[in-house]
């Protein structure tokens, strides 16, 4: 379950970094989140930021 929660909270984080001004619900909903203050709770222990903030810093993609 661990596995399928961190796939969907990479997609997540994907789709917040290449959509400026995407709606962080929507998105989250989207992706099979309906607890949307655990949704936030995982996100920031996954990657150590809400997930809003990644809407509003640039994405630099690797090279």
């Amino acid at each position: 379950m661990v596995l399928l929660r961190n796939m969907r909270l990479d997609a997540v984080r994907h789709t917040l970094q290449t959509s400026p001004g995407a709606n962080v619900t929507t998105i989250a909903l989207d992706h099979g989140f309906g607890h949307l203050g655990r949704f936030s709770a995982y996100y920031r222990e996954r990657f150590g930021e809400l997930p809003r903030d990644t809407t509003t810093r640039p994405f630099l993609p690797c090279m």
